[in-house]
């Protein structure tokens, strides 16, 4: 009976926060659709339109994805790279906009092939002749790389700069292992695959050490190359402020021209926005609504739910007729089932290609990716209707901040590959990886296990006992095997003329964008917008747009998030109120689940 009334109240606890949760978000929702229709003065001035002389501001410390989240009612929770290209270039020939600011800080929060594409926008924004300005408290080696296309940057007087070069310093769980008596048992096939060095090394291997230092060099010539160009400085003298740590402040910058001047960001702000000839004019409050986020602008720019609206499309599903290459965005670690935030789901997948297969509009597809890897099946599974695909009309890929391992396997049969120099691809390479907690649960907990089986391996990788030599054999086969298939992949997809020469480049090592061309995984070097022109060419086409999927779930995405919100609240509530089912479900995954991916490559640059 107690177990009943457990069961009863979380159930009814469960489902009255799902009810009172739902309609939480819906009166929100309906809210914030009254404000949006709000008619007033002040609303119709902020909501509905863009002021004159407005200038758009983009912050560096707000991450850039691949994907945007558009609700139901038009607005959007991120702003992404393609996003903000259309933003752009819309505000670009918009009268109403007059420049653009930049806001600089240090971690910028985007990969640096992100950077690349982002800086190459805002150039092109400069040809409309409209003012670039970068601002910043703090700026590091990716601020400036970006911010080097403005027409000025300023900092704060007191400002701080990190012009130091490029470090990577991984972390190593081997003594923490030790300690907790922890035995990671791993198998691998690549020379070069350093993912799972972490966990059975203390230090970087020579081959990890050198494919590190080879890629770090490459991103470091580029940004020291560009940010030179930009700032029309000597880029000798950019690497010895490095290795020097000579250019510590805004002051020192300024008088090495790195940035242009010191000012507070109020004063930068009101200078902005006072036009030619009218400096000594007076701003007012209202000046100050002229300062908008692009996120604010993508909102009032973008098609959202008025526009559908007006157009009578909002359940039509009308197509622009131009829309003739298709862009799947692929980001995320690669797994099996559905895709979910941050990751790419196989099955999802292979319903929007089967979709962009099917539609006679799309002429032709790009694979945008950007993803370090995963599921060595869920790859496949992407992989074989990626080939059904290509025999019906030709498939390009654009590859992201990085397009490894997994991700480089979804590529490898596309027609053409298109990559930015500083992109990280390759990792050609397999591991398994299991976890023997049985020391740590007898010694650190007592819990103690016994076995009785009806086979031999009947618990084969039982993460509660030793691994005998037969089953360590039977699990390298596995990741020999799948190896060999990812490389046959390549070969066949990059027209290797023969094996050997696939194996030179894979062993799991990883490769920078330039370095993956001259070996022959890359194509040609360049962004999205280079490869849909090229796309285009071979299409022979007049005009074309890019059609972005996944298209928005809008209100049943919505419905859809409630039931998993509800699905997860359940389960947290069954385990509260039984903690001692924990361990049991701890044990059970350990034992029922092993890692075998095609696995990423890691690593930061500071």
């Amino acid at each position: 009976m107690k177990s009943f009334l457990k069961g009863f109240i979380s159930s009814f606890l469960g489902a009255l926060f799902g009810v009172v949760f739902g309609i939480f978000i819906l009166i929100s929702g309906i809210a914030g659709l009254i404000s949006m229709l709000s008619t007033d003065a002040e609303s119709e001035k902020t909501l509905m339109a863009v002021k004159k002389g407005s200038v758009i501001v983009i912050d560096l410390s707000l991450p850039v994805t691949e994907i945007s989240s558009e609700t139901f009612f038009g607005t959007y929770e991120n702003y992404n790279l393609h996003d903000i290209r259309d933003t752009l270039q819309r505000a670009s020939e918009d009268k109403d906009v007059q420049g653009l600011l930049i806001k600089m800080t240090s971690g910028v929060p985007m990969g640096w092939s992100t950077a690349k594409e982002l800086r190459k926008i805002i150039s092109d924004f400069l040809e409309s002749k409209k003012s670039v300005v970068a601002y910043g408290e703090f700026a590091d080696e990716k601020a400036l790389y970006i911010a080097s296309a403005a027409n000025k940057i300023y900092m704060h007087p007191s400002g701080e700069i990190s012009w130091n070069g490029f470090a990577a310093t991984p972390n190593f769980y081997k003594g923490l292992f030790e300690k907790l008596e922890l035995e990671p048992v791993i198998f691998k096939a690549g020379k070069f695959k350093s993912a799972i060095e972490p966990f059975i090394k203390s230090k970087m291997s020579d081959e990890s050490k050198q494919q590190t230092a080879e890629l770090l060099e490459d991103l470091w010539e580029e940004t020291v190359s560009v940010v030179a160009s930009g700032r029309n400085i000597d880029e000798n003298e950019l690497r010895e402020f490095a290795e020097l740590a000579s250019v510590r402040t805004a002051n020192q910058a300024k008088k090495v021209d790195l940035i242009d001047g010191v000012t507070r960001y109020s004063d930068l702000v009101e200078m902005f926005l006072k036009k030619e000839g009218e400096e000594d004019k007076a701003l007012t409050t209202k000046d100050l609504k002229r300062i908008v986020s692009i996120k604010t602008y993508l909102s009032l720019k973008q098609d959202n739910l008025f526009a559908a609206f007006e157009k009578g499309s909002l359940f039509t599903g009308a197509k622009n007729p131009k829309r003739n290459i298709g862009v799947l965005v692929l980001e995320g670690s690669i797994v099996s089932g559905r895709s979910e935030d941050n990751t790419i789901g196989s099955d999802s997948v292979v319903y929007e290609l089967q979709r962009m297969r099917l539609d006679k509009m799309i002429k032709g597809v790009i694979l945008r990716i950007n993803s370090p890897g995963g599921s060595a099946i869920a790859s496949d599974v992407i992989w074989a209707e990626v080939e059904k695909l290509k025999q019906v009309k030709p498939v390009y890929v654009s590859m992201g901040d990085v397009a490894a391992s997994g991700g480089y396997y979804i590529a490898a049969g596309a027609d053409k590959i298109f990559a930015e120099v500083n992109t990280i691809t390759g990792s050609i390479g397999v591991f398994s990886i299991l976890m023997n907690v049985k020391k740590t649960f007898e010694n650190k907990a007592g819990i103690t296990f016994d076995r009785v089986v009806t086979n031999r391996y009947a618990d084969i990788g039982s993460a509660v006992r030793d691994m005998v030599e037969e089953e360590k054999e039977i699990f390298q086969n596995d990741v020999t095997r799948i190896y060999r298939t990812f490389l046959g992949v390549v070969e066949k997809g990059r027209k290797f003329s023969k094996f050997s020469d696939v194996e030179m480049v894979s062993q799991g090592r990883v490769w920078s964008g330039a370095q993956a061309k001259e070996v022959g995984l890359v194509d040609k070097l360049g962004g999205l917008e280079e490869c849909a022109a090229s796309l285009a060419t071979e299409l022979k086409l007049d005009g074309y747009e890019l059609d972005y999927y996944p298209k928005s779930k809008g209100f049943g995405g919505f419905l859809e998030s409630l039931g998993r919100v509800k699905a997860q609240i359940s389960q947290v509530s069954s385990v509260l109120n039984d903690p001692t089912t924990l361990a049991q479900k701890l044990k059970k995954k350990l034992e029922k689940e092993r890692v075998l991916m095609l696995s990423p490559y890691a690593i930061s640059i500071d």
